[in-house]
């Protein structure tokens, strides 16, 4: 990695990090000292303590999409958590620029960071959001999760055959590269660990960090989405002996998590969201991508152009292919789940899923859950994680419509809720 690049990369981010950044410069070791986003117990103290963290007041989570940024503020109060502030805001107006970038990665595009800044303060802006110390989460196609059992061994050790494990999946030398750990199940009589190895880029890692210092935030932790998926789950309910599935719908990608006992056992990238769906309907109907997304919404597609008659007439010549298109899309989410849920079950022995939530901006497609639970068999509900928090006096929110696309936002907020 060309050293002076790093440097510069360095000047942009706190103290705190710059100074852990410096003390293993050329060590020639993959590094666990800056992304400290699962660990538990004294070494993530002692980090959020050199950060100059306190577990009082509100605490702030963020969740960056590929289409917008969602921001959730929480504070602890006698009854539980209370809710703040919250906000979403798109990174591009899909009326202007969603039909330019949909075809690539934002993380590709010259302007992802001033675009992404500009709605982070938009959202502090608006909502009226005073804490500035923020957990914020990793991007899927910025970090690379795997399930794996390990001998159990001493934390030095232990730490040399996780690095090996890493360079796996992520073929980089060892000095670019940033990994940690989530111990899930210690079996002392088999003398195996079951872990969930977090690695990425020393690079992106930095790029994150300097965005968020960029828009006047203070990074205190990273998560990955998965495990801002179970933070959220977990601060919603307890799963005792039910196997209990998540699905977090995006707009580019889909998250899927499988839990038991409190424990996530299994979690998967689907290369699928609400945003094929809109690809789908303009591509075979000859829409816009502003006029399917309207329609994904429930607003007139014509916008302001046209009568309400004409396009009510419109779309029902249309229903057959329209309905056509919304089953083909369920479908293959359909497929995606069943591929997952019977791996699973072979995999630990299970007989049936218990129960399905469907979460994120792509959940509220009307009646998908009921489309889901007729083609799985498993119960399916919308998870909302905002349902009975205690709302800050005289909020004007509708939590019902907003909660859903916030679930890892809020599960990022809740992770110092573990400790």
């Amino acid at each position: 990695m060309n050293q002076q690049k790093t440097e510069n990369l360095n000047t942009e981010i706190s103290e705190g990090y710059i100074e852990q950044e410096k003390q293993s410069t050329d060590s020639g070791k993959a590094k666990r000292s800056v992304w400290k986003l699962l660990t538990k117990g004294g070494r993530k103290e002692k980090f959020l303590k050199k950060l100059g963290y306190q577990r009082t007041g509100a605490f702030l989570g963020l969740d960056v999409g590929s289409f917008s940024v969602k921001m959730v503020e929480l504070k602890r109060s006698k009854n539980g958590l209370r809710i703040i502030n919250a906000g979403m805001e798109k990174i591009y107006d899909p009326s202007e620029e969603v039909e330019a970038f949909s075809q690539t990665s934002l993380r590709e595009t010259s302007d992802q960071t001033s675009a992404i800044v500009k709605s982070i303060r938009q959202i502090t802006r608006n909502q009226k959001i005073k804490t500035d110390k923020v957990a914020s989460t990793l991007s899927g196609d910025s970090v690379v999760e795997r399930f794996i059992r390990v001998p159990l061994l001493k934390k030095r050790e232990l730490d040399k055959i996780l690095q090996w494990e890493a360079k796996k999946f992520l073929n980089i030398p060892p000095e670019e590269m940033i990994f940690d750990y989530s111990v899930f199940q210690e079996d002392r009589e088999a003398k195996k660990l079951e872990l969930l190895l977090a690695v990425s880029q020393k690079k992106l890692i930095l790029k994150h960090l300097n965005l968020l210092k960029v828009a006047g935030l203070k990074p205190v932790a990273l998560e990955t989405k998965s495990q801002a998926l179970h933070n959220a789950l977990l601060n919603r309910l307890s799963i005792k002996d039910e196997v209990v599935a998540l699905l977090d719908i995006g707009a580019n990608c889909s998250i899927l998590n499988i839990s038991q006992a409190n424990l996530l056992r299994l979690s998967r990238n689907i290369k699928y969201g609400g945003h094929d769906l809109t690809q789908a309907l303009a591509n075979q109907l000859g829409w816009s991508i502003r006029q399917a997304e309207n329609f994904k919404k429930g607003k007139n597609l014509l916008s302001n152009k046209g009568s309400g008659s004409q396009e009510t007439a419109d779309l029902n010549g249309k229903s057959n292919l329209i309905q056509g298109i919304i089953s083909d899309h369920v479908e293959k989410l359909t497929a995606e789940l069943q591929r997952s849920f019977e791996y699973y079950l072979a995999e630990f022995e299970k007989e049936k899923i218990d129960l399905l939530y469907i979460t994120g901006g792509g959940s509220k497609l009307k009646d998908l859950d009921k489309s889901l639970e007729n083609r799985l068999k498993v119960k399916t509900e919308i998870f909302n994680p905002l349902d009975n928090i205690e709302e800050v006096e005289g909020s004007t929110q509708d939590w019902e419509d907003l909660g859903p696309p916030l679930t890892i936002a809020f599960g990022s907020a809740t992770w110092k809720e573990k400790f």
